[in-house]
Formats: structure tokens, C-alpha cells, sequence
């Protein structure tokens, strides 16, 4: 009897153990609401209760419980406190175990899951979503949960390894696998809140692909088929393992069917990409079409349906990772965030379709492709603009177009880095989902640059008495830029800055600068007509020592007369740069047209004495003189120069373009497309040099010295 109750206590024991532990494999359930945490009496509903019985929520052994992902827990008593992650809104769960106290023997496990509800108490309540990228990047959506439409909010992001964020939808790319985000909202009216989370990031910063090529078999009984496989973006060396055993990198012998390959490089990065083998003897008319639904500003919730025609139930759809199968025509996949996506569908023929289609944002402003423009213009003369392009939202990679004002042709993308010439340019910006977006601009000429280090030249010519046989014309070559010394060689053969006493007829100049840079000017050299001979030289001296350099050049600016019939003439003189006025009277006696010269001598010693003639005509006309020689080059006619009040052009080869600049470079007219006959008012210019600069049609330019 001893035996027989001993051993029939031990039985009872036993079942009793067996019959307790199965009793521990029921759920549990709890809510509580965001931020609050709640105590839960696990074991309260097992039947069997004891207080010889603990709660552990840590296994030391081989296999580890659950651990909640939105949240954290402990233990107290036979009761477990789960406390929510700031802001958490959702249902978590976790597994705990049970054990004997005071034992490390876990004899049973269960679930519980703890739903966490918004406080309707709350007036903000912070929250975000996430998707990943292919090449490491992770792309964050913040919003309140509680916001109304007009609320203003600010947002600040700490995603724990030291990265913060002002930015609603900021893209992060992470190098842990594990990370904790917190976003913190602040709203107009002083409400904040806290929403944290933690993320597992699988391969976040691997980008394997994996590309190949298919060989079918000749039909559905016949192994000849073959897969080659290229990898690109991995660390190597890499590892194949295909789905029928194999772990080469191609295969070869193979019936019609789909082959999966799993690579993993070095750095355990992998991926996986499947390959259809099809035999040649059937005809693949298998077509999958798509409709989709955008995604609000503040939730992933945009929607995708897929439309299969011609195939062979059941259909398996393989996307974002899953594999989804279903015996209906369509299939809709919901919860997209904006972005591309990409879809392989099967039939039960094995026939495949791939598509790729994008989830836009019907209202998230991140999303709108704006296109900004910046610009450094382009030196003088020159094709040296810069445009600064900065493209914002819409979804990437983008397409550029540019497009000139003055032609049809498309301008590469890469002038805008600094070859671009004077003018109106416009840029046109696709995204990947043809949203596009344009942007114009304008790029202007720079001022003449004296100490610009490009070289420069303009050939001033004027006439004297250029009446043949008579040759009293002249030539200067006036230089910009450059480093001085300079070289010149004319085109009649003389070495030297200035050329007199020429007659009528074209000369240019080559200019060579002390580091090699050369330029080049021409220019045109009329007889004046026959009326405008000169009857008299009215010369006249003047005794002053600010010229004591060499003349670089020198003109009459203006000239007026008195009822004395006293001239006044206005020169301008110029030394090293820089400009002198000296006013000087004339006696006439009668109406006509005169050479002026004037004679600058230093007193006090007379250290150097300037005779200047400078050729230069004028004619009275009652209490003003304006002079009336012509500037011609290349079929267009410029008169009268030096100008009063109008400056007349007479272009054979039109259209052309005409500019008018100051000595200093700045524009003080401009007219484009020009036919035949242009009036360019001068009566409100200062006094003064100006520069005349012509473009034809065929890019010539003509550049002139103006004298008003």
C-alpha cells in the first residue's frame, strides 16, 4: 500500500504539474491611455493560481521572450506595469514567462497585448511614421494627431545618436540597426507633446543589387534553361544561395520555373531578386495594369490596385519584401506612404509582370517641386555667368532642360557652372513623377573692368582733313585690362599704340600683354564730306603743370560760342587713367569749320611742353557746335560724332543689337533686333566718352568710341 499510494502520489504530482502549466498558455489584455502606464495582473485569470508561482519577463536560457516595441515593463509581484513610450498610440505586445519562485525553470509562457488609446483630455498629441529607402535613408513623417487643419506647428527631432531636427519630414540615414526617436511638438498655443519610438533598421546602410539575365528553356519538359546574375553594390567576396540547393552565381540545365537567389556579401549585407524561366513554346500575354489613391500630408494611407488580365489564378504578388496571393482579378495593397514603388506579379503558368508606380501627396507641401535660382554675372564682353539651381520637394532623381532666350537650342546643364553669356535663360525640372516645375532668369553684362585681367581693346579712329590726297586721319588703340607693358602690330605694319596721319580706309590691331594674353580691335576710317573742309585752325595755349606723364588720349568734349564769337572748347585729357577737364577759349570771326589745337605748357621752367592737335572738326551753328564725323564698319553708319542731342544709326545688315556704354562700363541704352535705322537720345547724358557696342546677327561686334 505504502508502495502503491507512493507511486500513485508521485502520478498525481506529475499530472498536476502538466495540468498547472498548460493553464499559463492564456493571453492577457489591457488599455490604457498614451503616456499612462498600467498594471496588469497576469495571472489573475489563470486557472490554478498560486503564490508559489513568479512572473519573468527575462529569459536567460536559449530562447528569449518578446519584448514590447513600443514600451517597457516590469515586474511587481504576480503583475507586470507597462509604462508606453511617450506619445505611443497603437497596441504593443509582449510575452512573459512563469516559473516556480525562486527558480530559473520557466515551466510556460503566454502573450499579452495592451492597446493604448489617444486622451481625449490631451489638446496635441505627437506621432510619426517612417519608411526606409534603397540606399540607407530613412524618410520621417511628424504630425499631430490632434491638430486641426489651421494649428501651426514646430517641430523638434532627436533620433539618439546625436542628429536633431527642426524639419516636419526630415530623411536620416542611420548606421545601428536599433534606433530611438523621439519627436517633440509645440503648438501656437503653448500645447507640447512627446511621441518615442523604437525602430529596428534592417541593413540600413546595404544597397546590394542584383541584375541578370534569363535564358529560357526550349519548352515545359525540356532542362535547358539558364540564369547569369550580376551584383553590384556589395562588399566582397559574397555568397549565392539559390532556392533549389544551389550556390553558384548563375545556374544552367533548368525546367521552366521561378529561381530565387539570397546574396550576402562581406559586410552581411543581402538581398534577394527571383528570375523567371519560361519556355519558348508558350507565348507570355499576361499584363497587369495599376490605379492608385495618394497619400495625405500626415499618414501613410495612400492605396494601389492591381488589375490582372490574362493570366492563370492564383496570382502571387511579390512587393515591398511580402508575398501576397489571391485567387481575384485585383488585388489592392493600402497603407502607402508617398514614393515609387515597384511589383512583380505570377501566375500559376509561371508568367510574370513587373511594373513600378508612385503614391503621391495630395497636400504635404514637402512634396511640391519648388525650383530657386541664384546668378553671378558674366564679366564684360565675356561668357562667365553662373547660375545656382536649388530644387526642393517632388520626388527625385530629377531632369534639367535649359533653354536661352536668344536661341532654340537647348543649353547643356553644365553652362550654368560659369558659361553662360549676357541674357534671359529659363530652366525646366521634371521629377520622376513629371511634376515640373520652371524657373527664369536673366544674366547681365559687367561694367568694363580697367583692372580686370582679361585684355581688352577698343581703336578709336578720327578725321581731320581726310580729303584725298590729303591724309590726316588717326587710329588709337585704347586698352583694358591686362599687365602692362603691351605690344601692338598694326595691320599696315606699324609696331606702336597710335597711328596719324592715315587716310580713309579699315585697321585693326593686335594687342599682346606681358603674360601672352593678345586682343584684337578694328575699326573704320571715312573721309569726311567735302563741305565740312576746314577753313581755319584755332589754336590756343594754356599754362598749367597737372600734365607731367605722357598722354593717353585726348578730345574735345564740347564746344559753345558766345555773340563775341568766343569758342569754348571743353577737352578731355587723359593720363595713366585718369581724366583732366581743361577748358580753353577760341577767337573765330566767322561761321565755318575749324581744327582745334591746344599747346599745355608747364611754367616755371617748362619742364615739358604738350602740343596737342587733335585733328578734330567742328562747326559753329549759332551759339552751339556739335561735330560731324561719321563712324562706319561693316555696312552700318554712325553719325555724328561727337553727338548734341541724337545719335543716328544706318544699319544695311539688319538686325543688329546696339548698346551704349559709359568710359566706367555702365549701360545707358539698349535696343535689340534693330532695323535699318535706329535715333539714340543723348541730350540727358552727362558730357563725356561713351562706348558704342554693335552686335550682328552672325555674333561680329563692332565696338566704337562715342564723344558727346
Amino acid at each position: 500500500m505504502r508502495k502503491i499510494f507512493t507511486f500513485f502520489l508521485v502520478t498525481f504530482l506529475c499530472a498536476s504539474l502538466n495540468l498547472f502549466a498548460q493553464q499559463y498558455t492564456q493571453s492577457d489584455y489591457a488599455s490604457t491611455t498614451t503616456n499612462t502606464a498600467v498594471t496588469i495582473n497576469v495571472m489573475a485569470n489563470d486557472i490554478g493560481f498560486s503564490p508559489n508561482y513568479c512572473v519573468v519577463i527575462n529569459n536567460s536560457g536559449a530562447v528569449a521572450f518578446l519584448a514590447p516595441q513600443h514600451g517597457t515593463v516590469t515586474v511587481s509581484g504576480q503583475s507586470i506595469i507597462y509604462q508606453p513610450n511617450q506619445g505611443f498610440v497603437g497596441t504593443d505586445v509582449f510575452v512573459y514567462g512563469v516559473s516556480v519562485c525562486g527558480t530559473t525553470n520557466v515551466i510556460d509562457t503566454a502573450d499579452v497585448t495592451v492597446t493604448v488609446v489617444q486622451d481625449s483630455t490631451t489638446g496635441c498629441q505627437a506621432y510619426f511614421s517612417y519608411q526606409t529607402g534603397s540606399s540607407g535613408q530613412v524618410y520621417f513623417f511628424g504630425y499631430n494627431q490632434n491638430s486641426n487643419p489651421g494649428d501651426s506647428l514646430n517641430y523638434y527631432w532627436n533620433f539618439g545618436n546625436g542628429t536633431t531636427s527642426n524639419q516636419q519630414n526630415p530623411v536620416i540615414t542611420f548606421t545601428n540597426s536599433i534606433v530611438n526617436v523621439c519627436l517633440t511638438i509645440a503648438t501656437a498655443n503653448n500645447c507640447t507633446s512627446t511621441y518615442c519610438d523604437t525602430l529596428f533598421i534592417n541593413n540600413t546602410n546595404c544597397n546590394i543589387v542584383i541584375s541578370g539575365s534569363v535564358t529560357p528553356a526550349t519548352n515545359a519538359n525540356t532542362a535547358n534553361g539558364a540564369i547569369s546574375t550580376t551584383v553590384t553594390n556589395a562588399t566582397f567576396p559574397i555568397t549565392y544561395q539559390w532556392n533549389n540547393g544551389a550556390t553558384t552565381q548563375g545556374l544552367n540545365g533548368l525546367f521552366p520555373g521561378l529561381y530565387t537567389v539570397t546574396v550576402t556579401d562581406n559586410a552581411n549585407c543581402s538581398n534577394s531578386a527571383t528570375f523567371n524561366v519560361y519556355p519558348l513554346d508558350s507565348t507570355p500575354s499576361f499584363t497587369v495594369s495599376v490605379s492608385t489613391v495618394n497619400s495625405s500630408s500626415n499618414a501613410c494611407n495612400g492605396a494601389a490596385t492591381l488589375y490582372f488580365y490574362n493570366g492563370t489564378a492564383p496570382f502571387i504578388v511579390q512587393f515591398s519584401g511580402m508575398s501576397y496571393t489571391t485567387m481575384l482579378s485585383s488585388l489592392t495593397l493600402d497603407s502607402l506612404c508617398p514614393g515609387m514603388y515597384t511589383v512583380t506579379v505570377y501566375d500559376n503558368m509561371q508568367n510574370s509582370y513587373t511594373l513600378t508606380f508612385a503614391i503621391g501627396s495630395s497636400t504635404n507641401p514637402d512634396t511640391n517641386l519648388v525650383v530657386t535660382v541664384s546668378t553671378e554675372n558674366a564679366d564684360y564682353n565675356m561668357c562667365n555667368g553662373t547660375a545656382y539651381l536649388s530644387v526642393v520637394g517632388g520626388y527625385p532623381p530629377y531632369s534639367y532642360q535649359v533653354f536661352a532666350s536668344n536661341s532654340s537650342t537647348p543649353v547643356s546643364i553644365s553652362d550654368l557652372n560659369g558659361n553662360l553669356c549676357p541674357g534671359t535663360y529659363t530652366v525646366v525640372v521634371n521629377d520622376s513623377l513629371m511634376n515640373q516645375a520652371t524657373v527664369s532668369f536673366i544674366i547681365y553684362e559687367g561694367a568694363i573692368n580697367p583692372n580686370d585681367t582679361i585684355l581688352w581693346v577698343d581703336v578709336l579712329t578720327g578725321i581731320g582733313q581726310n580729303v584725298p590726297p590729303t591724309c590726316n586721319g588717326y587710329a588709337y588703340a585704347n586698352i583694358y585690362g591686362g599687365t602692362a607693358p603691351f605690344s601692338y602690330l598694326w595691320s599696315n605694319g606699324v609696331a606702336a599704340q597710335n597711328l596719324t596721319n592715315l587716310c580713309p580706309g579699315y585697321y585693326c590691331v593686335t594687342v599682346t600683354d606681358a603674360n601672352g594674353l593678345t586682343a584684337y580691335g578694328c575699326a573704320s576710317l571715312d573721309s569726311i564730306p567735302s563741305t565740312n573742309i576746314p577753313t581755319d585752325t584755332l589754336s590756343s595755349q594754356v599754362d598749367t603743370c597737372i600734365i607731367t606723364a605722357p598722354i593717353d588720349s585726348a578730345w574735345v568734349n564740347s564746344v559753345s560760342t558766345d555773340s563775341n564769337g568766343v569758342v569754348t572748347g571743353v577737352w578731355i585729357i587723359t593720363v595713366n587713367g585718369q581724366a583732366y577737364t581743361i577748358i580753353v577759349p577760341y577767337n573765330i570771326t566767322a561761321p565755318g569749320t575749324y581744327n582745334m589745337v591746344l599747346v599745355i605748357n608747364c611754367i616755371g621752367g617748362a619742364k615739358t611742353l604738350y602740343v596737342l592737335n587733335t585733328n578734330y572738326t567742328v562747326t559753329p551753328e549759332e551759339l552751339n557746335m556739335t561735330g560731324c564725323n561719321e563712324v562706319r564698319a561693316d555696312n552700318i553708319l554712325v553719325y555724328p560724332n561727337p553727338v548734341k542731342d541724337y545719335l543716328y544709326l544706318n544699319c544695311e545688315n539688319a538686325p543688329v543689337s546696339v548698346s551704349l556704354y559709359t568710359i566706367q562700363g555702365s549701360l545707358v541704352f539698349n535696343a535689340n533686333n534693330v532695323n535699318k535705322t535706329l535715333s539714340i537720345p543723348v541730350t540727358g547724358l552727362a558730357d563725356g566718352a561713351y562706348v558704342l557696342k554693335i552686335t550682328n546677327t552672325d555674333g561680329t561686334i563692332i565696338v566704337k568710341r562715342i564723344l558727346k
